[in-house]
């Protein structure tokens, strides 16, 4: 994840309009793999979340849920 800390950042700006116990994950790790998974094509909540399983197989530690 380092190479997109510079992006972390800037979306760490962000307010989060989420409740408490909807913060599984932070917000900007949410917005980050959204926007790659627009860039990369998708145009659905399905389309991202495909994108996110995809992502887990092919590179596990990227989307590790600890972050």
């Amino acid at each position: 994840m380092a190479a997109f800390s510079p992006l972390l950042d800037v979306l760490a700006d962000v307010p989060n309009p989420r409740r408490a116990q909807g913060q599984l994950y932070k917000l900007p790790h949410v917005l980050l793999f959204a926007i790659l998974a627009i860039v990369a094509g998708c145009n659905s909540y399905r389309g991202v979340v495909t994108f996110i399983v995809s992502i887990r197989r092919v590179a596990p530690g990227m989307s590790d849920p600890a972050w």
